[in-house]
């Protein structure tokens, strides 16, 4: 994407000049403010948060219609030649980068008290899962530390399901904030906590863990059904983005990144033909941008989730534009988050796999019930 972003700052450049004779025309002041609000968007995902930061500067000292004052064409000059510096280390920087993936097992706390463990444990087997069981946390701990070390994933086993045996109601302050600490550490790891205890205390320490599913009193059958169904696909299953941006630059970068990462995105820079592509390609999860023509990318946001097929897609907003309001307007507009473009790929990808494993998994456990409540079928007469 280097010839576009060169060619946007050479508008930045022009428009600087003129800025220094003349009052800037009309079509120039335009074509500088867009081109400030692609190369802040670009420059966001390969990482150049103060390049960013400093092309969102020079679009605000350009948006509007009021004359600039001589302060700001000053400080104007100054932004484009700093930002001229950010764009050449940017290009530096990114040159031969490279992604590694790490995946993650399932991982079951149990409750000792349910005395489902053996059954569970049997029939997991018999269907072909690879078990792991551990007692203590720190076992654990260890295992996932020694995954974490592996130089190659195929030459260290790692169990389709771990079942750790363990009791919220018991548990003290160490043990609690070493599994919070594996919980934040790995956030992809997929967590299904069945507890014999649906206290109010007991669920408060289990949501301090993140957000997983709690089971109350499960049986044996219900919990493998939902392994069975989140293990129904290979871990390297098609994971699909829709990528919304009226910028096709940005479209490309971030295409480029996340095809590296596995991930199948389809990129659209045409808002108007928006709910098409969405029926069509009935995504894992949607990213969208907040500023576009035609259609803003709040608006999209809001007609998704009236639509009740739609209701479990995530959403993300990903943009240079971050501050408080703009948050709030896409919380309220039913987003799940709004991330910059500045975020570093490993938080980003650690992000998106996050919310699709969540997404998948809430509708692997509706469909484990609606499996688990259907009545048998009768026998013909």
């Amino acid at each position: 994407v280097k010839g576009k972003q060169m060619a946007r700052l050479g508008t930045l450049k022009q428009a600087i000049e003129q800025l220094q004779v003349e009052d800037i025309s009309p079509d120039l002041r335009n074509a500088a403010y867009r081109s400030a609000h692609s190369l802040a968007g670009v420059l966001g995902i390969f990482g150049a948060k103060k390049g960013s930061h400093t092309a969102n500067q020079i679009q605000t000292l350009m948006q509007g219609k009021a004359a600039i004052s001589k302060v700001d064409k000053l400080r104007l000059k100054e932004l484009v030649k700093r930002l001229d510096s950010s764009i050449s280390d940017t290009i530096e920087k990114n040159k031969g980068l490279t992604v590694e993936t790490l995946k993650m097992p399932l991982l079951l706390l149990v409750d000792p008290l349910l005395e489902i463990m053996p059954t569970m444990v049997s029939a997991l087997w018999a269907k072909g899962f690879t078990v792991k069981i551990s007692q203590e946390i720190t076992a654990l701990s260890a295992m996932l530390a020694a995954v974490d070390s592996a130089s190659d994933n195929s030459t260290h086993a790692i169990p389709d399901v771990i079942i750790l045996n363990f009791s919220f109601e018991n548990a003290d302050t160490k043990s609690l904030e070493l599994l919070r600490a594996l919980a934040h550490r790995l956030p992809s790891l997929m967590m299904l906590i069945c507890s014999a205890d649906g206290s109010l205390s007991s669920r408060v320490k289990a949501s301090q863990l993140g957000d997983y599913p709690f089971f109350y009193q499960p049986d044996a059958a219900s919990v493998i059904k939902t392994v069975e169904l989140l293990r129904s696909h290979p871990p390297t299953q098609t994971r699909k983005i829709l990528a919304v941006d009226d910028d096709p630059q940005i479209l490309q970068a971030l295409q480029t990144r996340l095809e590296q990462e596995g991930y199948q995105i389809v990129v659209l820079n045409k808002p108007v033909e928006f709910w098409q592509t969405l029926q069509t390609e009935a995504p894992d999860l949607l990213l969208l941008d907040i500023s576009m023509p035609d259609f803003t990318g709040i608006e999209l946001c809001q007609i998704v989730r009236q639509a009740p097929a739609w209701s479990h897609l995530p959403i993300v907003f990903f943009t240079s534009h971050t501050g408080d309001h703009i948050r709030q307007v896409a919380l309220n507009a039913g987003a799940d988050n709004l991330l910059e473009k500045s975020m570093p790929d490993s938080q980003l990808f650690t992000y998106l796999n996050s919310q699709i494993k969540r997404s998948h998994l809430q509708q692997a456990i509706q469909q484990a019930k609606a499996a688990i409540a259907q009545p048998p079928s009768l026998p013909a007469s």
